[in-house]
């Protein structure tokens, strides 16, 4: 079933839960949320529950998982130019005042893609979102997340897309809310769930990553959100959304993970789309060039390192928290963002002293570490269970 599509690779991120919400603005601060809760778990895609159509963000997500955001609808604007080496926001639109927007560009069918949106619209949408205390984790502007799955003329969310063959030729916008489904691998996707199922893809295997997001508004309101959740809840969770920030904004994979990257794209695009292939490969070899830049190599390590944590994890342990290279300073101070390298912090709450010191001792048996200490170890006020909080000197990576 569509509800369970499966990979022949391991997720490279750490993020695998979250709500992907397409938001229509509809103007006067009113929107529409359509939407999916999707995870991606051992290789397996899975759509958990109902679909979702709302009006408000209170109660679409009462688990509070993290976001994938689309923005479509009335503001957002878009516009296709011929690749160049300038800046393709300043391109597309010169008479705006860059810092007045968030924007994003997309290279696909030998055109850049571009799509702006005011800040202030936007910084609406967060405010709305943040009344309930959830956490933005990546953002598409436009309906371009879905354009990598699809090769010929079709409607999606308020989108008309045209093609010439196998490229996109023109975007357009519809006064009417497709109510087309989509064929996709032989399943059928509801209309109202495509631009968000797509999106959600698009989050975890980049596809059609954007070029570019060149208002500094917008790294830095998912920076907040990021540095919001580590500080009030911390946990995995936390940390993970912060790395994802950090390493987003620094282009976070290599030539290795582009290489699973691409083996994903051809299972995906084989199928029903081998006539594309030409066109494919002049988007995979722009999205080359980039990844050579990148190093990735450190994020996926840490990744090895929580999860032979987690292995060790037996009956009685629950943990809270696994840091890998933690902060050395409170993100609040504002003094700059240093790790501690070769370190590893873990929190977390045991049922006896026996389960904690087998626990200590499968950590040793890891060979990771070249100590360990325990910083805390008390028993909690709400429970007869002990928190404790352990300290390891990792070996050199």
């Amino acid at each position: 079933m569509l509800e369970r599509l499966k990979y022949n690779w391991q997720s490279y991120t750490q993020i695998g839960h979250f709500m992907s919400l397409e938001v229509l603005l509809l103007g006067n601060q009113e929107f529409e949320i359509r939407g999916v809760e999707l995870n991606y778990f051992g290789g397996e895609l899975e759509v958990i529950g109902e679909d979702v159509f709302s009006r408000s963000f209170d109660q679409i997500n009462p688990n509070g998982l993290p976001i994938v955001l689309t923005l479509t609808g009335k503001g957002v604007l878009h516009k296709a130019i011929l690749p160049s080496e300038g800046s393709p926001i300043e391109s597309a639109f010169p008479q705006i005042r860059q810092e007045d927007f968030v924007s994003q560009a997309y290279t696909y069918s030998e055109k850049t893609w571009v799509a702006i949106l005011r800040a202030e619209i936007y910084a609406e949408v967060l405010s709305a979102i943040n009344k309930f205390d959830l956490s933005v984790i990546d953002l598409f502007l436009g309906p371009f997340s879905s354009i990598p799955h699809l090769s010929e003329s079709f409607s999606v969310s308020k989108y008309n897309f045209g093609f010439e063959g196998q490229l996109l030729s023109e975007v357009k916008g519809s006064d009417i809310y497709s109510d087309k489904p989509i064929t996709f691998q032989e399943e059928t996707i509801p209309a109202a769930r495509v631009l968000a199922y797509f999106s959600g893809l698009n989050f975890l295997f980049q596809f059609i990553p954007p070029l570019s997001e060149s208002s500094d508004g917008l790294n830095q309101e998912k920076d907040n959100f990021l540095e919001k959740k580590f500080l009030r809840h911390g946990g995995i969770a936390a940390l993970a959304l912060t790395l994802l920030a950090l390493v987003v904004n620094f282009s976070w994979y290599n030539s290795l993970d582009k290489e699973l990257s691409n083996l994903a794209f051809n299972k995906m695009q084989v199928e029903q789309k081998l006539k594309d292939w030409e066109a494919r490969e002049k988007q995979a070899e722009a999205q080359r060039l980039i990844l050579s830049k990148i190093n990735y190599e450190r994020f996926s390590n840490q990744a090895k390192i929580i999860d032979q944590v987690g292995s060790v994890c037996l009956s009685g342990i629950r943990l809270t928290s696994v840091n890998v290279h933690p902060l050395k300073e409170d993100l609040s101070k504002r003094n700059g963002i240093e790790f501690s390298s070769n370190t590893i912090l873990i929190n977390g709450e045991v049922e006896s002293s026996g389960a904690f010191n087998d626990f200590m001792q499968r950590l040793k048996g890891l060979g990771i570490t070249s100590a360990l200490e325990v910083l805390d170890y008390s028993k909690t006020e709400r429970s007869k269970r002990y928190e404790f909080v352990i300290k390891g000197d990792l070996y050199a990576q």
